[in-house]
């Protein structure tokens, strides 16, 4: 009825230390729109989604009436507040109040909250974010897969409680323990007088946090952990370095080993457009919706999200789908315009997309048929012009596939460009 077919895939996960056992691999296809989805695939969009997956078409919502119990009317929130609220990012600042009983103001005392008090009601500033939660059964297999796919999990008797980060890599692992959205618990961050040293952060690194710089320290567990301060509430946010994703590429510029490594470290880097002249700083910032604060050479702030656009003919090219659909067209003779003067760019785009073997034989035989004097015979040129559309065919095919995987799923019949799941 609903146009989805469901393949298992038994012991498809086998053959890995890390998975060893495990048979829930499986493929969901979209007869209607022609899109084969993983798995992960699945798992990753009902978490962001927050369905629960119980074959009902079930999902969590925020109950958004919490809010009124904190003073904060739900109408009022502006349009990135509650776009905030839904992505779990943190709103602006906000007021809350709550009531005025001793209990709360020796809560916010003990956290060092300044307050004034009105009406029955203490009031006090602060942002205010959302948090999904995951629960499963507290069984031993349960732990020991949470465990081998190290995801940090909380015991509260009978139940296993995953969040925040830990929910996400549970819903991406596509480990199949519990549904992937439990309920999402709205978290108040009050904006506190001084930062709180539970982390036990020496004067030098209290000195850092309060320049806004990132602190590299080790817990308990002998993990990196990242941590930096929310100017605006004096919070600690906090990540392991386990759990950071460096892009490759920074506004069309392709990011070295030791620079992702770098970044990763909390260490600021320098990247260079020499096209454009520019150069910018880079680093992380835990408090930016991207994680990472880049600002030009004259410390003149720029989008993170500025990049760097190709103009071929009348089109503009800027990510590697756009380029692939564009290969796909022109074969390989657009991998010549696209990359015209960047041997070294074009060299890890054909290696990265499974096109250098193909683009290297297309050459050698061009080179042939542009140089030998047996082409000049119209037999022989035919047959090197035929060859040499045979690779081309190849090229364009490759680069038509690769072009597709980019997103949840695989197309495998008619293009999809913004493929959506029914579920």
């Amino acid at each position: 009825n609903h146009n989805v077919a469901i393949i298992k895939w038994d012991d498809i996960k086998q053959g890995t230390n890390k998975n060893e056992g495990y048979k829930d691999g499986f493929t969901v296809i979209d007869l209607e729109n022609k899109i084969a989805y993983k798995g992960e695939d699945l798992y990753r969009y009902a978490y962001e989604q927050n369905q629960t997956l119980d074959g009902k078409g079930s999902y969590v919502d925020i109950d958004w009436n919490k809010f009124n119990e904190v003073g904060v009317k739900p109408e009022n929130l502006s349009p990135e507040d509650i776009a905030n609220i839904k992505n779990g990012k943190k709103t602006g600042m906000l007021n809350f109040s709550i009531e005025d009983t001793p209990g709360n103001r020796t809560l916010l005392d003990n956290e060092k909250v300044s307050y004034k008090t009105e009406n029955g009601k203490l009031h006090f500033e602060g942002k205010a974010t959302t948090l999904k939660y995951i629960t499963a059964e507290n069984t031993p297999e349960n732990k020991s897969k949470l465990k081998t796919n190290e995801i940090d999990f909380k015991e509260e008797g009978k139940r296993i409680k995953i969040d925040g980060i830990n929910a996400r890599k549970l819903a991406i692992a596509a480990i199949t323990v519990v549904y992937p959205i439990a309920g999402i618990a709205i978290l108040l961050i009050p904006k506190r007088q001084e930062i709180k040293n539970d982390l036990s952060f020496t004067k030098d690194e209290i000195k850092a946090l309060k320049a806004d710089n990132v602190v590299v320290k080790t817990n308990s567990k002998g993990e990196r952990t990242l941590h930096q301060r929310d100017k605006d509430t004096n919070e600690i946010v906090s990540i392991k370095a386990k759990d950071i994703h460096i892009p490759q590429k920074l506004g069309g510029i392709e990011l070295t080993p030791m620079q992702q490594e770098n970044l990763k470290n909390g260490k600021e880097i320098t990247i260079v457009n020499e096209e454009l002249n520019k150069a910018a700083k880079v680093k992380l910032d835990l408090n930016a919706r991207n994680g990472l604060s880049i600002k030009d050479a004259n410390t003149i702030e720029i989008k993170a999200t500025e990049k760097k656009e190709q103009t071929i003919g009348k089109e503009r090219y800027i990510s590697d789908k756009e380029r692939l659909e564009f290969v796909a067209q022109k074969g390989a003779k657009g991998i010549d315009e696209i990359f015209k003067d960047k041997p070294t760019e074009m060299a890890a785009f054909l290696e990265k997309h499974k096109l250098s073997k193909d683009y290297a034989s297309y050459k050698e035989v061009e080179k042939t048929y542009s140089s030998s004097r047996e082409a000049t015979k119209q037999t022989v040129g035919e047959q090197i012009s035929t060859q040499m559309d045979k690779i081309d065919s190849s090229i364009k095919a490759t680069a038509k596939q690769e072009a597709s995987i980019l997103g949840y799923g695989r197309t495998y019949g008619k293009n999809n460009d913004t493929p959506t799941m029914k579920l």
